[in-house]
């Protein structure tokens, strides 16, 4: 028999995901968290200036010499135990003084150098480099690994809440309206998000008796139903042991017509 979808609105999808408030609020929250922090991160290193292409200025650029201006060593910052610096020189390129900085990763070759020091260098294109010295360039992308850790988190909660989420969906669309038996109501609050928990029991057309559990959002029905009533539930007519309650709400707001 094919039976003819009932319209849902995207009103009752939201409030279908929202029937397991943790898992809904968990992936909402870290989609929201990872990409405001993605974001931050992102601006903060594009506005690290451009990147120097090293191997290009070790191979095309034109040599000369500089004077040491400045040596700071960035104590906050330990990679293998040893603290980065940074080296500041002038040099003239084209007959105009150029101001320029180079970070290195090597204690021992800094601690020699001193402010007014001469210093061999090549330029290129605006940009140079401290021939003497490997340059050091602190792996930001690796603060990138944890919003992305969280992005992937929120992404796989979501996957969860939206399959979930269809197959209701597809039962709300497609389902056979049948009858059951209330068994028990139980009724459950996690933090400001209070549900009821409804386990039922009906049988399908071939006679067999499938009992199940399911979450309503309504906390009215806690003062209207009681064990041993009989409700209307939604069944598939694909395969009769998954079904689902026929939320009033939902019945008003699509404007279904329940037989």
């Amino acid at each position: 028999m094919i039976i003819q979808a009932r319209e849902v609105t995207s009103r009752t999808i939201l409030e279908v995901a929202k029937r397991n408030p943790a898992l809904f609020g968990l992936s909402i929250g870290y989609l929201t968290a990872s990409i405001i922090a993605g974001s931050i991160l992102l601006a903060v290193f594009s506005n690290d200036g451009p990147k120097i292409d090293y191997e290009r200025l070790s191979t095309q650029g034109q040599s000369t010499t500089g004077i040491i201006t400045d040596i700071d060593t960035q104590y906050n910052i330990t990679v293998n135990n040893e603290h980065p610096s940074i080296i500041s020189y002038r040099y003239q390129a084209n007959g105009t003084e150029v101001e320029s900085e180079f970070e290195t990763l090597a204690p021992d070759k800094v601690s020699r150098l001193s402010v007014g020091d001469s210093i061999a260098i090549k330029y290129l294109d605006g940009q140079s480099m401290i021939t003497s010295m490997e340059s050091f360039e602190f792996p930001f992308e690796l603060f990138l690994l944890i919003p992305g850790a969280f992005f992937v988190a929120g992404l796989v909660i979501a996957l969860i809440v939206a399959l979930a989420t269809r197959k209701e969906i597809t039962l709300f669309k497609y389902g056979k309206v049948a009858k059951a038996e209330v068994l028990s109501i139980t009724r459950t609050r996690i933090g400001r998000n209070e549900s009821l928990s409804i386990n039922y029991q009906y049988k399908s057309d071939s006679g067999q008796t499938h009992i199940t559990e399911k979450r309503t959002r309504d906390v009215s029905l806690a003062n209207t139903l009681k064990s041993g009533d009989t409700i209307k539930i939604f069944v598939s007519p694909t395969d009769e042991s998954k079904s689902t309650l026929i939320p009033k709400l939902e019945i008003a707001r699509n404007n279904w017509r329940i037989d």
